[in-house]
């Protein structure tokens, strides 16, 4: 006899698969061109496709959801268990050599001290160096601003330095939660427990903190967050954006669509996590819930495969690395 769908299973092979949710338009793109006069655009101004047109464009209408479970998959194999990994490994490196407020779970990067600084230390030694020096008051450092000034070219400061990346979430100062998530949410390639705009439940186990909305971010955010913050750290620096995709691909509010890019996606909905993209000049919706978020990277995959064979810039989207064109069937 066949094992019984889990709840999640049922809920997003439900038929009919697409429409089932509603949907929304941004309500306003604007900014200045390049004479500088400027613009505004709403909705209504643009060229709107709704969520099963847009399937229906890329082919996709039919197997929609195996692409979305393949997107489960992308984002547990490919970025919750090595994040997961390399999380305790070096928290529990740091806590050996007493350095252990400076870990992952405790400690929280300062960015705008961090800024305001004015010059930076190399240091010489790693992290077990500082920890044998410990009558030393001076050589240990207290925060992680102390730890990327005075010790920023050493492997350790810069692998703690990329992870705060990760676990930094815009608007949340709640890091014990956020690392506890990512875990639970690294458990199956199914994505069981994800809940688009929500946390855990009250009947989490003991170790994960019940979903607070004041102060926790949505299984959605996070996971958008990651995908971002990979992303920056996949595509090379240039001299243009500090942040090579998320300034370039992810559209911010009061801006408008740059038409030199293929693609940008658009954050129509904060509080209940909602996705789109801009294409051109038109705006693709995608269908609001449990599976915006893989559906509208899905559809981004696919134009980018579509307009630019596969490369964001010089970043090979099928390449080993990054993977996303498997993901998504391609």
């Amino acid at each position: 006899m066949p094992s019984a769908a889990l709840p999640m299973q049922q809920h997003l092979r439900a038929p009919p698969i697409i429409g089932i949710y509603q949907t929304a338009r941004p309500e306003k793109l604007s900014g200045k061109g390049s004479n500088g006069s400027s613009r505004a655009r709403v909705a209504g101004d643009m060229n709107y496709a709704a969520p099963f047109e847009v399937l229906k464009m890329y082919g996709v209408e039919r197997d929609v959801m195996d692409r979305v479970d393949g997107m489960h998959k992308w984002f547990v194999r490919h970025l919750l268990r090595p994040l997961c990994k390399q999380i305790d490994e070096l928290d529990s490196l740091i806590d050996q050599h007493g350095l252990g407020h400076l870990s992952c779970r405790r400690a929280v990067l300062d960015t705008a001290a961090l800024e305001r600084a004015k010059s930076a230390t190399s240091g010489g030694i790693g992290i077990a160096g500082i920890s044998s020096r410990v009558q030393n008051a001076s050589v240990i450092p207290h925060t992680l601003v102390d730890l990327s000034l005075k010790h920023g070219e050493l492997p350790e400061t810069k692998e703690r330095m990329a992870l705060e990346k990760y676990l930094s979430i815009p608007g949340c100062l709640c890091r014990d939660y956020v690392i506890q998530r990512f875990h639970t949410l690294a458990q199956s390639d199914t994505l069981p427990d994800y809940i688009f705009d929500g946390g855990s439940s009250t009947s989490a186990s003991a170790q994960e903190q019940p979903w607070n909305p004041a102060i926790h971010p949505t299984d959605g955010q996070l996971l958008f967050h990651l995908f971002c913050t990979f992303m920056d750290h996949t595509m090379p620096a240039t001299q243009g954006p500090s942040l090579p995709f998320t300034d370039r691909y992810v559209l911010q509010p009061g801006c408008k669509p740059n038409p030199l890019l293929p693609v940008q996606i658009v954050q129509v909905a904060h509080k209940h996590p909602h996705l789109g993209l801009v294409v051109k000049d038109s705006y693709y919706d995608v269908s609001a819930g449990q599976t915006n978020l893989f559906i509208m990277l899905t559809i981004f995959v696919l134009e980018v495969q579509r307009e630019c064979a596969g490369y964001l810039n010089l970043t090979n989207l099928g390449g080993k690395h990054v993977g996303l064109l498997a993901a998504v069937g391609e």
